[in-house]
């Protein structure tokens, strides 16, 4: 990789710092409530994993195609569409943690019963 590939990767995992961390914490927690809260801390896991693993493929993607752009062969709207389908792709992997963190917090309450007075 070229250094401006290099930096433009940095960039890229400076990003995506904030979702990195939130993933990391949230794998740490989802580990230490397994016991208590099995399915609920799964979800979690889950969810975290996939922000994490999202932001990361994302930006790795980015900059490979970032790198790539001088020695492309291809048309410019074929380049457009990669990098279209690569932010597609992050969006997707980003709600699909979401739904699942959601989720989490709300599988396995219990409803509350009302009595009538």
């Amino acid at each position: 990789m070229q250094a401006s590939s290099v930096t433009y990767f940095a960039q890229q995992i400076g990003y995506q710092v904030p979702t990195l961390l939130g993933g990391l914490l949230g794998v740490i927690l989802s580990i230490v409530f397994i016991g208590r809260q099995r399915l609920p801390a799964s979800l979690a896991l889950l969810g975290s994993i996939t922000a994490i693993v999202g932001a990361l493929v994302v930006a790795i993607a980015q900059s490979y195609l970032f790198s790539a752009r001088n020695t492309f062969t291809g048309v410019p709207s074929s380049y457009l569409q990669l990098s279209m389908i690569i932010g597609w792709l992050g969006a997707i992997s980003r709600g699909l943690a979401i739904a699942l963190l959601v989720v989490a917090v709300f599988v396995g309450r219990k409803r509350e019963t009302v009595q009538a007075t």
